[in-house]
């Protein structure tokens, strides 16, 4: 199992980052899951994901929704070249 520190070496942040990811995450489903799950229609996730972390990482990550529900909290640090975004999310969404 996945630990925020684990996370966090694998992927070259702090645990901090990941408490911030995880906080901006929730957030931003928050405000967006009830239009997204109305896009998904009645088959929700399990018939366009992997998994409910994979919907949600993409919704949250994707056309950055992330900046625009936190605009308080400096995420800059996820536009870092070579780091999956994507990968991240769906780890500590997992959590």
């Amino acid at each position: 199992m996945m630990t925020k520190q684990t996370i966090a070496e694998k992927h070259g942040i702090t645990v901090v980052q990941v408490d911030q990811l995880v906080g901006s995450m929730a957030q931003t489903w928050d405000i967006i899951s009830g239009d997204w799950y109305e896009i998904a229609g009645s088959a929700g996730w399990a018939g366009l994901y992997d998994s409910e972390a994979h919907m949600v990482a993409e919704a949250t990550l994707d056309a950055g929704r992330i900046t625009t529900h936190n605009p308080d909290e400096d995420l800059s640090w996820l536009n870092r070249s070579g780091l999956k975004v994507m990968d991240l999310g769906v780890e500590v969404w997992s959590l």
